[in-house]
C-alpha cells in the first residue's frame, strides 16, 4: 500500500514539471536547417515544435544537432556532439546573429548632383550706397561630388562643378549707360569644394569651404519700366570669391554600392564677388560729382539632389 503511493506521488511530481518544461520558446538547429518556435512535446525519442506560423513540426532526436532557450541558452546538445568536441567548456549562451538589413558607407563615393535655389547680397557684409540695397536672383548648380568615408559615420568630402550666380542689386544708378534701376551680373563660376562630413544612420550635416572662380567679366542688365539696358558699368571689377559652406541632408543606400542624396546647403561669401563705384550725385550733364562704394558678398541657399556610387 504505501508502495502504491510512493509511486503516484513521484508521478503526480514529474508530470507537472515535464509539461512546465516542454512549453517553452526555443531555438532548434538540425542536421539541416534551423527551427524557430515553441516546444509542445518531447521524450527521449522525438520534439515537437510549434513554429510562429504553420504546422507542428516533429523531428527526432537523432536529427537534432542543438536546442537553445529563448535567451540564448543551450539547453541540449547531441550526445555525439558533446563526447568528441574538444574544446574547453565554456558559458553556453550565445549570440545568434542579426540579419537585419544596416547601412554600409565605408569607402569611396563618386556621384553627381543639381541644384537650384536662391542667392542675394548678404545685407550685413556687403556694402549698399544711397538709394541701392540687397535683391535675389536664382541659383542653378551641376557638380561632380567625391566622399570619401574613412569610417561609417565620417567623410571627407571634394567636389567641382558648373554655377550660374546672378548678383543682384537694387535701385543701381549706372551713369554712363543712362538707366537707374534694379540691376544683376549673370555671372558663371567653376566651384572647387572640400568639407567634412558627419553621418548618423542615413542623416549628415557637412561643414565645408567654397572657392567660387569666375569664368569671365559680364555685362550689367539695369530693367527700367521700358527696356532692360545692358552695358559696362563704369568702375565695376567682377571677381571670383571664397565662402563657408554648411549642409544638411540625407544619404540613402538603395543597393549595395548605389545610394542617393539630397541636401539643402548655405554658402556664406567671405569676399566679394562685384565691387563698384556708385554714383550718388550728378551734374546737369548727367557726369558723376560724387560716388559711393558698391561691394556684393554672396549669400545663397540651395536644394541640392544627386546619386553616388561606392567603389
Amino acid at each position: 500500500m504505501n508502495t502504491a503511493s510512493g509511486k503516484n506521488l513521484s508521478v503526480s511530481l514529474v508530470i507537472p514539471i515535464f509539461l512546465y518544461s516542454t512549453l517553452s520558446a526555443a531555438t532548434v538547429f538540425t542536421q539541416s536547417g534551423r527551427i524557430d518556435g515553441a516546444i509542445t512535446q518531447q521524450d527521449s525519442k522525438k520534439v515537437v515544435v510549434k513554429p510562429a506560423k504553420g504546422a507542428d513540426v516533429t523531428l527526432e532526436r537523432e536529427q537534432i544537432v542543438t536546442i537553445y532557450d529563448d535567451e540564448a541558452n543551450l539547453i541540449w546538445t547531441h550526445p555525439s556532439i558533446a563526447k568528441t568536441d574538444p574544446t574547453p567548456e565554456a558559458p553556453n549562451k550565445v549570440e545568434i546573429a542579426n540579419t537585419d538589413l544596416k547601412s554600409n558607407y565605408r569607402g569611396l563615393h563618386i556621384g553627381l548632383a543639381g541644384g537650384y535655389g536662391i542667392g542675394y547680397g548678404n545685407a550685413t557684409f556687403s556694402t549698399y550706397p544711397l538709394s541701392t540695397g540687397p535683391d535675389y536672383r536664382s541659383v542653378i548648380e551641376i557638380n561632380a561630388t567625391a566622399a570619401w568615408y574613412y569610417s561609417e559615420s565620417a567623410a571627407v568630402t571634394f567636389g567641382v562643378g558648373g554655377t550660374e550666380r546672378a548678383m543682384p542689386v537694387k535701385g543701381i544708378n549706372a551713369v554712363n549707360l543712362g538707366a537707374q534701376g534694379n540691376g544683376y551680373w549673370p555671372m558663371q563660376f567653376v566651384d572647387l569644394r572640400t568639407g567634412y562630413r558627419l553621418q548618423a544612420d542615413f542623416l549628415f550635416v557637412e561643414a565645408g569651404l567654397l572657392w567660387a572662380i569666375k569664368t569671365k567679366d559680364v555685362p550689367l542688365t539695369i530693367e527700367t519700366a521700358t527696356a532692360n539696358v545692358t552695358g559696362t558699368a563704369t568702375g565695376t571689377t567682377l571677381r571670383s570669391f571664397g565662402a563657408i559652406s554648411l549642409a544638411l541632408g540625407v544619404n540613402f543606400p538603395v543597393q549595395k554600392n548605389f545610394y542617393i542624396f539630397t541636401y539643402a546647403r548655405v554658402d556664406h561669401g567671405v569676399s566679394s564677388a562685384v565691387t563698384m563705384q556708385v554714383a550718388t550725385a550728378t551734374d546737369t550733364n548727367g557726369n558723376a560729382i560724387s560716388t559711393a562704394p558698391l561691394s556684393i558678398v554672396p549669400l545663397q541657399v540651395t536644394l541640392q539632389l544627386g546619386a553616388s556610387w561606392r567603389l
